[in-house]
């Protein structure tokens, strides 16, 4: 059994959402055959993306650009092992997109993008030969997500001890790389304070909603 007392308590918090995000880059990398010099671009997923940044650099991987249209994500995004970072939500945003993503991968777009938004316009951040991993789809267990991991059920999601542990040394990874995970929770309430805590999870405020017991 798994001793959680090196985590602190944010780390704890967000456990579960970090396992999430790690099996499904780890299977990335495995698939695409990723190493420290791909490039690589997470477009969207405000707190997931975050953690797919962050991820990614605790993996090793460092050639990450990251697309947000959340002005939190988009100021955390470096903290959280992005080389550079852009804006989506303007008029005309391909181009500029395509244009910085060029500038910061001295020339090229990326290997691989981790899209968390359906949309066509993807395929025209990576190179002819790139990858796209689907999140939205493989995270909300879409039925063709199966081919994005046979081994993965389809219904619900299973997790291994040994999954948990890689889950835990992640964490400590990131602490290493003083990657701040706390900033991910924006809202902290008391236990006297939860339905007004539910209430700005319901409305989707800011990033991770916490409520602590003490």
């Amino acid at each position: 059994m798994r001793v959680l007392n090196g985590l602190d308590l944010e780390s704890r918090l967000l456990t579960e959402r970090v396992l999430v995000i790690a099996k499904i880059v780890k299977r990335a990398v495995q698939l695409y055959k990723m190493n420290e010099y791909t490039k690589v671009v997470v477009a969207g997923g405000k707190t997931e993306g975050l953690l797919t940044a962050a991820v990614l650099k605790c993996l090793g991987i460092h050639e990450i650009f990251m697309i947000t249209g959340n002005d939190t994500s988009l100021e955390l995004a470096k903290l959280f092992g992005a080389k550079e970072v852009i804006h989506y939500h303007q008029k005309g945003a391909i181009p500029q997109i395509q244009e910085k993503i060029r500038k910061c991968f001295g020339g090229k777009l990326g290997d691989v993008v981790f899209q968390f938004k359906p949309g066509n316009s993807i395929n025209r951040l990576i190179e002819k030969n790139g990858c796209v991993c689907a999140m939205a789809s493989v995270m909300s267990d879409r039925q063709d997500a199966r081919y994005y991991d046979e081994t993965r059920p389809v219904v619900r999601r299973y997790y291994s001890v040994k999954e948990y542990e890689e889950c835990f040394e992640i964490l400590d990874k990131a602490a290493q790389l003083k990657l701040p995970l706390y900033r991910l929770i924006t809202h902290r309430y008391s236990l006297e304070e939860v339905n007004e805590a539910h209430w700005n999870a319901v409305c989707d405020q800011g990033l991770v909603v916490a409520v602590f017991n003490r």
